[in-house]
């Protein structure tokens, strides 16, 4: 799970790396909870943004459902940071840049609809029939590549 962990903070750290400088994101687990400590700064203010995320240990009995806790958990740090970065937006800054409409997005935006309609149905397979469709572990890969495309479960 750190390994994971440790994974997704660089690729978060890429995405935003034109507006986070020093995010910081450490995994702890006491107290039967596993907790998320996120920190981080925007490059045009200094004041450093906390916060920690919580959930009981034992929602991650698998591999699995660990690995889907934590990619649930980045796409909600992920949304923290991209309300951070728009209320900080001013008309006009440094880092304000236009919306890209080029045919990589128009593609990401496909994609990004193909994998929802995937995982809408396969959230509509029945618990008896998912271990023989191998839903779990498609449900699994949806999300990893939902979030590797920057969607989250709210974009739509």
């Amino acid at each position: 799970m750190k390994a994971q962990v440790d994974r997704m903070t660089a690729e978060l750290s890429e995405r935003f790396r034109h507006y986070v400088r020093d995010l910081k994101i450490q995994l702890w687990s006491e107290n039967g909870q596993v907790e998320f400590h996120t920190s981080f700064r925007l490059r045009r203010d200094q004041s450093v943004q906390d916060f920690k995320l919580s959930l009981p240990a034992d929602l991650g009995q698998t591999d699995a459902d660990r690995a889907m806790l934590v990619v649930g958990i980045f796409s909600l740090i992920g949304q923290r940071i991209r309300q951070s970065i728009s209320t900080a937006s001013r008309p006009n800054a440094p880092l304000a840049r236009p919306p890209d409409t080029g045919p990589a997005v128009v593609e990401r935006h496909r994609l990004i609809a193909k994998l929802q309609r995937d995982l809408d149905g396969l959230r509509k397979i029945p618990p008896k029939r998912r271990e023989a469709e191998c839903a779990d572990e498609r449900e699994q890969t949806c999300r990893a590549l939902l979030w590797e495309l920057g969607a989250g479960e709210g974009d739509r």
